[in-house]
């Protein structure tokens, strides 16, 4: 599936780390 590629694989990694979440919003909560 798409979701394991590695571009998607690295952003989640990226956004995770960042816990950032722009595009889960506020995932910390």
């Amino acid at each position: 599936s798409e979701s394991d590629s590695p571009e998607v694989m690295q952003f989640v990694k990226c956004i995770r780390s960042s816990k950032v979440g722009i595009m889960r919003g506020p995932a910390d909560e």
